[in-house]
């Protein structure tokens, strides 16, 4: 699953949870959390469901995250104040 360690890495961010957190919930060093998010680690669908399950988003999503996306609608929602 290449490329999917930016997206849990962005998602981690707007979260706003640490490295150390998530290592610490899925039961891994922190050390091997960052190699999951360089995609220097193939992930299980299992793992990955972990993942989702911390960063409480459906593995779907997770997988069809796109920031642009989460840009626009941002946008509208800031321009409606």
């Amino acid at each position: 699953m290449k490329g999917i360690g930016e997206k849990i890495r962005k998602i981690r961010n707007i979260r706003g949870y640490s490295q150390e957190y998530m290592g610490s919930r899925l039961n891994m060093s922190q050390n091997n959390y960052s190699r999951i998010e360089l995609d220097q680690i193939n992930l299980t669908l299992r793992t990955l469901s972990d993942i989702a399950d911390v960063l409480e988003i459906g593995t779907q999503e997770l997988l069809n995250f796109n920031e642009a996306v989460l840009d626009r609608k941002s946008t509208r929602l800031n321009s409606s104040h």
